[in-house]
């Protein structure tokens, strides 16, 4: 009995040994980014407060980032703020864990443009010409095309105001998934459109689609010639920004 006794004596240990390292470690790697970015904040001049604000998170998420507390900031987030603070994502993990670097690497991923689909006009959805304000890398969405805002509340419940939705475009308009949300881009002959709608086949005119607001509140569809597409992109994911 004591044999055994023994050896769960040394397991239990050994296991006990394990856990304080990769508890101590991710301590670690924790208390880097929160001393870097009161460094930052620092040499910035400003106020918690005022990075919050212009970063658009809660102060009281910034501050507990600033501590030495177990809290992993969302990469859209930490991307805000080291963009408020005139440093980098890169700068704000330095010396932290390798693993830790890839989840914020800036140049893997799939570009965030802060833009009001609705609002941009041009020949394409992303015109080449606008930069992105960085890199989302988050897997499930990696083969998407770009992630975008969305601002209005046309699409509630499915799509809130706010919201970040991750699109893919389809590159043969003749396979459409039909009822799913996605981005149309129109030229002339539909208005320059730049909508974010569920689209539906047109019982009467197969030459045409259905465009549909998901909110009960905004009546009516409005009907466009297929002809008209200039781009069209399926919504692959909707995220808020506290997930990313």
């Amino acid at each position: 009995m004591s044999y055994y006794t023994d050896i769960f004596e040394i397991l239990s240990s050994l296991f006990l040994k394990i856990v304080h390292c990769f508890s101590h470690k991710k301590a670690e790697d924790c208390c880097m980014i929160s001393r870097n970015l009161n460094v930052a904040i620092d040499k910035s001049k400003m106020t918690k407060k005022e990075v919050a604000e212009k970063a658009d998170i809660s102060y009281k998420t910034l501050s507990r980032w600033t501590i030495d507390d177990d809290s992993n900031p969302g990469s859209l987030d930490l991307h805000r703020v080291a963009r408020v603070l005139g440093t980098t994502v890169d700068e704000l993990i330095e010396n932290g864990d390798s693993n830790l670097k890839h989840n914020y690497d800036s140049n893997e991923g799939v570009p965030f443009y802060d833009l009001d689909v609705a609002a941009h006009i041009s020949e394409s959805l992303i015109d080449p010409s606008i930069t992105p304000e960085y890199m989302i890398n988050f897997q499930p969405f990696n083969d998407c095309t770009a992630f975008l805002p969305v601002y209005g509340d046309s699409m509630f419940p499915k799509i809130k105001s706010g919201d970040i939705i991750a699109i893919k475009q389809v590159t043969n308009q003749n396979i459409i998934l039909w009822g799913e949300a996605h981005v149309v881009v129109t030229g002339a002959g539909a208005n320059n459109m730049r909508t974010v709608k569920l689209i539906f086949p047109c019982d009467d005119d197969k030459n045409k689609i259905i465009l549909r607001a998901s909110n009960p509140g905004y009546k009516g569809d409005t009907i466009i010639d297929r002809c008209d597409i200039i781009s069209l992109y399926i919504v692959k994911g909707i995220v808020t920004r506290n997930q990313l």
